[in-house]
């Protein structure tokens, strides 16, 4: 037997009376149909899959049922997984001297259905509140009709894109992260009400100043919403990291932008409820690089202990201005770091979300506190049977082309790699035939050059030989070495260098011969010239 205990954070929960909480939580003031036989787990921690008994009990053959199976745990999906058991009873040691221990023990999902029941609670936010949404899912797992499954909020397209289209976000984390957008879905209660999750990570999304372009609440109360629904929504964690800090001046302007709408509306709007962050155990190295294989108390963490405690008191210190209702979760958190989702092989998947049953399940045992507490009471009955829209089914979280500008260029550029490996393959091909063609031709010019080298050896032989012949004082085997180790046309370019020096004796003795007639020529006529030039042979003058 598991033995647990929880606590509200807020100490001015202690205006609930005692005996109608543990009445209330118990099912005892509410008719329940579905009634649960004792497990050897609380029904809030995982004994609803094995404790119903009662004739409207949901099939547990079926995938919705086995995806709640706390003794299966089946492979973690969408930020959602099982806790192993050890986990669980982590949890329960940090929450066993919490003084709502009792009171959380006896809580039955009749107890809250009495609050739903005729009305749709809108669990909006990040992935950590998509945990929240799949713990809620298995703990009211009789109280919504397994044949419809999940449905869209509307079954008109134009109002689901104009839903989703409000929540998306082309805004990236501070760690530059990019989100695809779940497509909001929702659980059709039994005897009326519904349970809707709205995916929108940022909180510039929520509320928006610009009437042209509204927020998710604007579009929200201008579509489906209804007065007397409950919204319990979330955002933070996409503004902050505990290794890089906080995007204060977003953070700071979307919570004035939703507590001013909050004011503006809540005359017909009056059940919203904001959630605090939880803590997030992602441990940093001294160069602020996230420590990604175990998650450590925040004490180790090597990043400022009191960091999501200031996420959490700016969000107290603005939407209190605008009298917003804030549940406060995150101390308790804090010490919960073995409650993080692990992978099958082993190890840690992340250490911000959370696994279940564990601290989702505590955060839907404090949301149910923070609503009688807020005064959000149960619908009469004649409220509260109303029929439901009609149910279009949603099959996939993905939304349809066009809608979200991120995931259509995602998929552009997979479809792009995927038109452009048929042509690299192509390409490759090309290049290898090319390469075994000029193999081959590289080949061929190799035997061409040897069979020219045999001719040229053959034919050059008589010559080599007789060279060698006139070589002194070398032996005829020194001459036949030398013949043989020549290269190909060594031979013929020393005929032809022969050749050339042949012609060159032949020209310098000819240009010799020529000169020697010209210095002959030149003598014999100088010779003639200077006899006839000579001078006749001055007459002595007569002596004195």
């Amino acid at each position: 037997m598991y033995v647990f205990a929880c606590m509200f954070l807020d100490s001015s929960a202690s205006d609930v009376g005692a005996s109608s909480a543990n009445a209330a939580a118990a099912g005892e003031a509410v008719n329940c149909a579905a009634m649960y036989s004792k497990s050897d787990r609380p029904l809030l921690f995982g004994g609803v899959y094995e404790g119903c008994t009662g004739s409207r009990c949901q099939p547990r053959q079926d995938e919705w049922s086995e995806l709640c199976n706390p003794a299966k745990q089946p492979p973690p999906f969408r930020g959602y997984a099982i806790c192993s058991e050890q986990q669980t009873t982590a949890v329960f040691e940090q929450l066993r001297n919490q003084p709502d221990f009792a009171t959380m023990e006896k809580f039955k999902p009749c107890a809250l259905y009495t609050y739903l029941k005729g009305r749709t609670l809108w669990v909006w936010g990040d992935s950590l509140m998509r945990n929240y949404y799949y713990a809620l899912r298995c703990f009211m797992l009789d109280f919504w009709d397994h044949a419809k499954g999940e449905c869209a909020p509307n079954p008109r397209t134009s109002v689901q894109r104009a839903i989703y289209s409000a929540a998306d976000t082309n805004i990236s984390s501070s760690m530059g992260s990019r989100a695809v957008t779940d497509v909001p879905k929702c659980l059709y209660l039994l005897d009326g009400g519904r349970i809707c999750w709205v995916q929108s990570v940022r909180g510039e999304e929520f509320a928006a100043q610009d009437a042209q372009n509204p927020g998710v609440l604007q579009v929200l109360q201008n579509t489906v919403a209804k007065s007397d629904d409950i919204f319990f929504l979330n955002f933070g964690r996409w503004h902050y990291t505990n290794c890089h800090g906080l995007q204060g001046g977003p953070y700071r302007q979307s919570l004035n932008n939703l507590g001013a709408l909050y004011q503006r509306t809540k005359a017909q709007f009056p059940n919203m409820i904001f959630k605090t962050i939880s803590a997030d155990h992602t441990a940093c190295r001294p160069t602020a690089a996230l420590v990604k294989d175990q998650c450590l108390p925040s004490a180790q963490g090597s990043y400022p202990a009191m960091r999501g405690r200031h996420i959490v008191s700016i969000a107290e210190q603005i939407l209190g201005r605008y009298g917003v209702p804030i549940l406060d979760t995150y101390n308790v958190t804090k010490e919960m770091h073995l409650g993080h989702i692990l992978l099958p092989e082993g190890g840690v998947q992340d250490c911000t979300h959370y696994c279940s049953p564990g601290v989702p399940e505590w955060e839907i045992w404090n949301m149910y506190k923070a609503i009688r507490r807020f005064g959000i009471t149960p619908l009469t009955s004649q409220a509260a049977v109303q029929g439901h829209p009609a149910c279009a089914p949603v099959t996939d979280i993905r939304p349809p082309p066009g809608w979200s500008y991120y995931l259509d260029e995602v998929t552009r550029n997979r479809s792009r790699a995927a038109d452009s490996k048929p042509q690299q393959q192509q390409q490759q091909q090309q290049q290898q035939q090319q390469q075994q063609q000029q193999q081959q031709q590289q080949q061929q010019q190799q035997q061409q050059q040897q069979q020219q080298q045999q001719q040229q050896q053959k034919a050059g032989a008589p010559d080599s030989q007789a060279q060698t012949k006139k070589m002194q004082p070398r032996s005829e085997s020194q001459s036949n070495n030398t013949t043989a180790s020549r290269k190909p046309g060594h031979q013929q370019q020393q005929k032809q260098q022969q050749q050339q020096q042949q012609q060159q004796q032949q020209q310098q003795q000819q240009q010799k011969k020529k000169g020697q007639q010209q210095q002959q020529q030149q003598t014999m006529k100088g010779e003639a010239q200077g006899k006839q030039r000579q001078p006749a042979a001055k007459k002595q003058p007569p002596a004195s």
